[in-house]
Order: structure tokens, then sequence, then C-alpha cells
């Protein structure tokens, strides 16, 4: 009985043991979402998947949850995803899930093989994914292009209405289109203030007449007979009345500056590029690409808008060769 006792106290103290080991040998959620996470950035999506298929979702917070869900989405689909980016694009646009969607066409784009037309159609359906994802920000982007339109009108008081809702909205609308809010603002200020401005008078006759030289004046010669029988010359003027012409009025007389025209051409060029975004945003690429062609010719320097249409071009070529083919 006495050698029993120390047997079994041994016996347990093993199984203690062994069970502490095992605990502590097991990796806990907040590791193996680490580790998967770690796996993916890496390219092995093969392994990042069954690291998290390993671990307990519950146990995560809900930010890495939904990490864990968009990358287990995107690791699932490059693997069984083409290698060729056209059969990436065909299964992209067939695709119904929206994650999944954008995933493919990021491969596209990060894809080495891909063509630039590829590229392009690519991040032209990405864009149109992420605008529908984010409501708010498509119609914020809609009222800054209906407040270009309103200044280009002289609409000036509903403009800047538009563009101080959209700063009040909080919305992010990127840095471009921010730089954008604040250049249509400064110019509806500039607008009015030179509407309000009082127009030039006509200064005072008084002051004309100060200014104006005295017209020379003409003498008669008359001869006076006295009581000496003395004929004597003597000259006396005649009254004059100085006339002064109105002077025409110069803001109505003067022609347009090139500045002026060159102003208008870019309102008009911001205002095509505007309504191509929207064109572009709503699916219709023909439409963009018409307003973004009359954009280039107003404003051949607008970096942008050329940009866009070399956009539009590459997506007209690769949906051709995807039809075609």
């Amino acid at each position: 009985m006495t050698q029993r006792c120390p047997l079994a106290a041994l016996f347990v103290a093993l199984i203690c043991s062994i069970s502490v080991v095992c605990h502590a040998a097991q990796p806990t959620a907040e590791e193996l979402y680490t580790q998967g996470m770690q796996q993916y950035e890496a390219g092995n999506y093969t392994a990042a998947l069954e690291l998290f298929n390993r671990l307990d979702p519950v146990q995560l917070s809900a930010e890495q949850r939904v990490t864990m869900y968009e990358a287990t989405q995107e690791a699932d689909i490059r693997l069984r995803a083409p290698a060729d980016p056209a059969s990436i694009l065909e299964q992209a646009g067939n695709e119904r899930q929206p994650a999944r969607a954008q995933a493919l066409y990021r491969q596209v784009i990060a894809n080495a093989n891909a063509t630039a037309e590829q590229k392009a159609v690519a991040e032209a359906r990405l864009r149109e994914l992420d605008r529908a994802s984010q409501p708010q920000l498509t119609q914020m982007r809609r009222r800054l292009d209906d407040a270009a339109v309103d200044i280009n009108a002289g609409r000036y008081g509903d403009a800047q209405r538009k563009l101080r809702s959209i700063q009040e909205s909080g919305v992010d609308l990127g840095w471009f289109d921010n730089q954008r809010v604040e250049r249509n603002l400064a110019v509806i200020e500039e607008r009015m203030a030179m509407a309000a401005a009082p127009a030039t008078t006509e200064a005072p006759v008084a002051s004309a007449q100060a200014d104006t030289p005295p017209a020379p004046r003409e003498t008669t010669n008359q001869v006076v007979v006295t009581d000496s029988q003395t004929p004597q010359r003597i000259e006396y003027s005649e009254p004059f009345v100085t006339v002064t012409a109105p002077e025409p009025d110069a803001a109505v007389s003067a022609p347009p500056t090139q500045d002026s025209l060159a102003e208008h051409m870019k309102l008009y060029a911001q205002e095509q590029l505007a309504l191509g975004h929207q064109a572009e945003g709503d699916g219709n690429y023909r439409l963009a690409r018409s307003h973004y062609e009359k954009a280039t010719q107003m404003d051949p320097s607008n970096a942008e808008a050329q940009a866009a249409l070399d956009r539009m071009q590459a997506v007209a070529c690769s949906c051709a060769a995807i039809t075609a083919a």
C-alpha cells in the first residue's frame, strides 16, 4: 500500500505535465490569425487557408474577422482563378458576388502578363464596383459634377450650396475631387464679387470741364467813334459754350480678353470632364469617351481629361478584342 501511493502520485504528475505541455503547444486564435496573414501576404495562399481554418473566428475582434474573411475570399479566388488575364476578366464579369469580382479585377491589375488594355478594363470595372459599394461617395461626386454645370450656367448660388453640402457631409472624395471643390468655390466667390461690384459712374460735369483745356476765344473787331472823331479799334469776346462728349462705356465696348476666353474654355472642359466621369460611372463608356474628347479639345493641357480619354480608348479596344474572341 505504501509503494502504490508514490507510484500513483508520480502517474498523476506525469499526466498533468503532459497536459500542460500540450496546452502550451496549442497556438491561440490570435497567433493563428497572425501566421495566416503572413502567409497570405507572402503569396502562400494554401498555407494561409489552412491556418485560417484551424482558428475559431469568435475569439478574434470584429475588425480581424472582416480582414480574415476578405483574405480568405481572395486567396480562394487566386487559387481557383485561371492564369490568363482575359479568362480572369471574363470570370470577373460573370461573378455575382462583388467581393469576388473585385478580387479578380485586382488580380488582373497585378498580373505582369496583362496588357495595358486589360488593366484599363479591370480598373474601370473596379471603380464601378467601388462606387456601387459606397452610395454616399457616388452621390457626393455627382453633386460635384452638378455644381460644375451650375457654374458654367451662371447659377452661382446653387453651385455654392451644393459644394458647401459636400464639405459638410464629411465624405472623402479623394485628393483630386477635394481640390475641385476648393477651386470651384474660389471661382464662385470671385465671380460673385465681380457681379456685386458697383458700375463705374461718369465724372461730374464741372470736373470734366476743369480737365478740359479752354477752347480758343473768337474775337471780332469793331470801330467805335468817340467825341474826338478819332476812330479807335476795340476787341470784345463772343460768349461760347463748351460741350463735352460723353465717354463710351468701357465695360460694354471692351472686347473679351484672351484670359476670359481661356477661362471659359477651361470651365467648359471641366464640365465635359465631370459629365464624362458620370457617364463612365454609369457604364456608358461611349458617351464618356465623347465627353472626354470634347474636354481635351477645349483644354489640351488638361492631363486628367487626356488620361481619361486614353483609358476609354483602351477599354473600347479591349472590349472589342474580348467580343471578337
